[in-house]
């Protein structure tokens, strides 16, 4: 399984292993340069970590203010989200699965970044 990033026109940019079928983290934040900027290194760091790399530092800075969210001491936030079904095929207007199963899985996520 391998990580990559999508980063869309707003500057949101999700981390996920596998498009719309599992849970992803969703990265974002106020939007500017620099946080632009923050975010890109962020996510590329993110990714880098979760294919085997070194622990990026800025994890250790994490705080967990919900059971699915982390903020960043920069304000930046980390979100899981997912994962996803069409609730209308297949006109792909996707929507988010909130069964037991989903929750579980977005809090490992963050749990994952918190350990």
């Amino acid at each position: 399984m391998r990580w990559f990033k999508k980063v869309f026109p707003s500057g949101s940019q999700v981390i996920t292993y596998d498009d719309k079928y599992s849970p992803c983290y969703y990265i974002f934040g106020l939007h500017s340069d620099n946080n632009d900027l923050i975010r890109h290194q962020i996510s590329s760091d993110l990714v880098q970590w979760l294919n085997g790399s070194n622990k990026p530092e800025w994890l250790s800075s994490l705080f967990r203010n919900t059971d699915y969210s982390v903020i960043l001491n920069n304000g930046i936030k980390i979100v899981a989200i997912g994962p996803f079904r069409d609730r209308n095929p297949p006109k792909e207007d996707w929507i988010q699965v909130n069964d037991a199963k989903a929750k579980t899985a977005r809090k490992e996520l963050i749990d994952r970044l918190m350990a």
